[in-house]
């Protein structure tokens, strides 16, 4: 009998020690975001651009690109790469570069992606431009690369090998304005 009571004298313990969770409220500031996972894909995603609140696009891990139109994502299958993608920018909805592992960058036109050759073997992790013909793109070991009528022959011109740049976020005149290692 001594070891019932003993037992119940535990539980009691234990159950006056366990507390619940208050219920949370949260600011109305942090119920702007909506989760807008488009399952069943469920690969990491590293990189996002989009022109307009109906055009987005977001780019990842397998060759991952997904598509925003305003009400919902699409899954984009036909991408042209299972490489890994780390940035996307778009000069339009119809003019879209991603770039990614080893030197992978490829081309939205507004139907299809195709691959284009950069000449890096390099991960690439930034894209941007300030036109479909004025392109730059960022990666490992300092790459920066260039695509545009100034690049001719080849397409991306190999500009300098500094140290890991990431991320481009705007070019003005000749000089870099914000780069981040």
């Amino acid at each position: 009998m001594k070891k019932i009571w003993r037992l119940i004298a535990i539980v009691f313990i234990v159950s006056l020690s366990v507390q619940t969770a208050p219920p949370v409220n949260r600011p109305a500031a942090a119920q702007e975001w909506n989760w807008q996972n488009p399952l069943p894909q469920g690969n990491r995603l590293n990189g996002v651009w989009g022109n307009s609140s109906s055009n987005v696009f977001a780019v990842g891990e397998g060759g991952t690109i997904l598509r925003y139109n305003g009400s919902r994502w699409d899954n984009i299958t036909t991408t042209g790469t299972s490489e890994n993608l780390y940035g996307v920018w778009g000069s339009s909805a119809s003019d879209v570069f991603a770039v990614g592992w080893q030197g992978t960058i490829i081309r939205y036109n507004g139907s299809i992606w195709s691959p284009m050759t950069s000449g890096a073997s390099n991960y690439l992790n930034g894209v941007w431009g300030s036109s479909a013909s004025d392109v730059f793109a960022v990666g490992d070991y300092g790459t920066i690369l260039h695509y545009g009528a100034r690049s001719m022959p080849a397409p991306w011109l190999h500009l300098l090998l500094l140290n890991d740049w990431t991320v481009v976020s705007s070019l003005q005149s000749t000089k870099f304005s914000s780069l981040s290692a």
